[in-house]
Order: C-alpha cells, then sequence, then structure tokens
C-alpha cells in the first residue's frame, strides 16, 4: 500500500476508475477494503475542499446503487464507514440516501449495524434527525419488535 500514498490526486481517480466495475468484488475481500480504505484516506488529504473528481463520482454512484449489500458485508462494510467517514455525509448523500430505507433491516444484522451505528453518531444533526426518524417509525419499530 505504500504504492498508494505515492499516487497524486489524478492517478488516485483514475484507481477508482479501475475499481468501480468490480467495486464488490474489491470491497469483499479483506485486503481489497484495505486497499480502497487507503485510497480514501489519501484523497481526503490530497483534497482539502476540492470539488470531487470524476473517479470519486463514478465510485460514490456505485457505491449508492450497491450500499445494502455493501454496508451488510463482513469487509465492505469498513469500507462504506470509512468513505463516509473520510468524505463526508454532503459529498456522499446518495449513499445515506440508499441506506436510509433500509436502515431497520441493517441495524438487524452483525455487520449493517455497525454502519447504523456509525451514521447515528457521527451524521450531522439534520441527517441524524432523519436517520433516527427512519429507525421510529411505526414500520420500522414493528420489525424492530419482531427481532
Amino acid at each position: 500500500m505504500p504504492a498508494i500514498l505515492a499516487l497524486d490526486r489524478h492517478w488516485l481517480d483514475e484507481l477508482l476508475l479501475v475499481f468501480v466495475p468490480v467495486l464488490h468484488q474489491v470491497a469483499d475481500t479483506n485486503y481489497g477494503a484495505a486497499v480502497l480504505i487507503c485510497c480514501f484516506e489519501r484523497l481526503a488529504k490530497l483534497e482539502r475542499d476540492l470539488p470531487p473528481l470524476r473517479g470519486q463520482w463514478a465510485l460514490i454512484s456505485e457505491m449508492a446503487r450497491q450500499a445494502v449489500s455493501l454496508a451488510a458485508g463482513p469487509y465492505a462494510h469498513r469500507v462504506v464507514q470509512q468513505l463516509l467517514q473520510l468524505w463526508g455525509f454532503q459529498k456522499c448523500r446518495a449513499i445515506v440516501q440508499a441506506l436510509k430505507p433500509q436502515l431497520c433491516a441493517l441495524s438487524c444484522e452483525q455487520h449493517g449495524a455497525h454502519v447504523v451505528l456509525m451514521m447515528l453518531r457521527e451524521a450531522p444533526r439534520e441527517v441524524q434527525e432523519g436517520l433516527a426518524g427512519e429507525l421510529t417509525s411505526p414500520e420500522s419499530l414493528q420489525k424492530l419488535m419482531s427481532k
């Protein structure tokens, strides 16, 4: 992974474009998840307040499309958590929106519960309120009580 730390913003973005079509296969392995997280960390340090590049948007879009299955995965849930923490809830809004309707189901799963807990702890207040509202809806409460 030291090679990833040497890449500049442009090359990291190109690397993310390579990962997008095989995101689930990469994120579902321990080493693959670690590589993705390393890329996220490096980009977070390089970016500061710069707008996302093409690969970052593609990755966020693909993660939003696969958000629920990634959040429930044994390694992939760490990828979702780290992306939200490092790139922020504003930039990753599509992922949060994709997870929101499935919060109750995710909170009942071993790995998904970690993602839900992190979102409830670290999201901005307005996002937390929306998530809490989703979890406390009558349908969600009924599901949670039956588990």
